[in-house]
Parts: structure tokens; C-alpha cells; sequence
């Protein structure tokens, strides 16, 4: 795995949004009890449910030639059931971290948690 702070490569297309970099930096997240990802994903779970995100998927993207780089991800964050067949999902909230270079230096953060006005059960 890269060092999520170091970015070597700044001609080649999307070197420094490497996946594990962004994955540990979210488990990172999440393993710190008072992070605000980690409040959000406590305030939803329970003996029934398990909130997940979904796949992150690429929402902004600037560079121009082998220059600074500013991009940004973003997933649902989802509650699912976990009793029985049970097939309830629930979208509430798209999670937006931001992952940037500049000089060099790469920056991995938490943008943004938008809550979604969900459909719930009748």
C-alpha cells in the first residue's frame, strides 16, 4: 500500500485515489469512536441493523496536466437488516470524502455527511 501521504506519480491518471489508501483512512475513521463518521454510523445501528456504505464512486475530479490534483468520493451510507430474511435497506445519508495533492502532498478528509429524506416502512 502507498503512504496515504506521499504522491510519486503525478502524470499517471488517478495514481494518488489509490482504493486501500481510501479504505484505511475510512477504517481509520470509523475505529475512532468520537469521528463524526463513526457518531453518524452509532447513531443508526442496532440489535437489528448494520449500516454499511456502499462502493465510492468518484464525484469530482480537477487536474490539469501533471499538476496538484483535487478529487472527491462519495457513498450511500446504508442500514440494512440483519435478522432473518428480512431484505429492508434504507439509504439515509451520502458520505463525501475529499482526497487531494498539492505540492506533493496528498490530504484525505471527511467532506460531508448529507442526509437523503428516506422512504420508510408504511
Amino acid at each position: 500500500m502507498l503512504d496515504p501521504t506521499q504522491y510519486t506519480d503525478k502524470c499517471r491518471n488517478g495514481a494518488n485515489s489509490e482504493k486501500a489508501n481510501r479504505d484505511a483512512f475510512v477504517a481509520k475513521m470509523l475505529a475512532d469512536k468520537d469521528s463524526q463518521l463513526a457518531k453518524a454510523k452509532a447513531k443508526l445501528e442496532g440489535a437489528d441493523f448494520e449500516v454499511v456504505l456502499d462502493r465510492w464512486t468518484q464525484t469530482f475530479h480537477l487536474r490539469e496536466g501533471c499538476a496538484d490534483n483535487s478529487m472527491s468520493y462519495s457513498a450511500f451510507r446504508i442500514k440494512r437488516s440483519t435478522i432473518g430474511s428480512s431484505h429492508e435497506v434504507t439509504t439515509f445519508a451520502v458520505v463525501t470524502i475529499d482526497d487531494d495533492v498539492a505540492s506533493d502532498k496528498r490530504t484525505l478528509k471527511l467532506r460531508a455527511i448529507t442526509d437523503l429524506k428516506s422512504r420508510t416502512q408504511p
